[in-house]
């Protein structure tokens, strides 16, 4: 019964990302509906890989909207999709990378996504992502130092230490197993963070 449970609200993550998918009034309608802090309740803890990875893109199709980046954020939707990119595995890791490039471009997420340790699992994703994630990853970068010394001085620091050799994801995967516990299984349609 968990199980069959689990892949319906899978299904339901899928069916939301679909609707969302550039689709304005769709997008605002199921934040108006609640469904954004569900899809956050969907990311982490003891939650299949395929909910969470689905849960995730939803939020990326949701997040199109600049209304919803800022409910995203304000229901804590950001913490978990850093998260993700370092505890997922490749294509979750995707689904949350484009959805702090769709969430990044709003200002004021922009420290929320460095806060939650997004830089340098971003970065991270040079190491061990799929090229989809790389371009999602550099796209988000690209966003969160609009503005920011700091984040600036993070991004330049993280990438100065990934090419003299470090292994940034090693030692982000390492940190995470010590305080442990993630689709639209597709991309959504690329280019839709920038």
């Amino acid at each position: 019964a968990a199980a069959l449970a689990e892949l319906m609200r899978t299904e339901e993550a899928r069916a939301l990302c679909s609707l969302a998918e550039s689709n304005a009034a769709n997008q605002e309608a199921i934040a108006a509906a609640g469904g954004v802090p569900l899809l956050i309740s969907h990311l982490g803890g003891q939650r299949s890989e395929a909910l969470q990875r689905n849960a995730a893109s939803a939020l990326w199709a949701v997040g199109a909207a600049p209304s919803n980046q800022r409910l995203i954020a304000q229901r804590g939707g950001i913490p978990p999709l850093a998260k993700m990119l370092v505890e997922g595995g490749d294509a979750t890791r995707e689904m949350a990378a484009g959805a702090l490039h769709s969430l990044s471009a709003l200002q004021s997420n922009r420290a929320l996504i460095a806060d939650a340790g997004g830089i340098q699992a971003l970065v991270a994703l040079f190491e061990v992502g799929t090229a989809a994630a790389k371009a999602e990853a550099a796209g988000a970068l690209a966003k969160l130092v609009v503005g920011s010394t700091v984040n600036q001085s993070a991004v330049a620091h993280a990438l100065v230490g990934l090419l003299s050799g470090r292994s940034i994801f090693h030692a982000l995967f390492r940190a995470t197993q010590q305080h442990a516990g993630i689709g639209c299984s597709t991309p959504p349609v690329s280019g839709r963070g920038a």
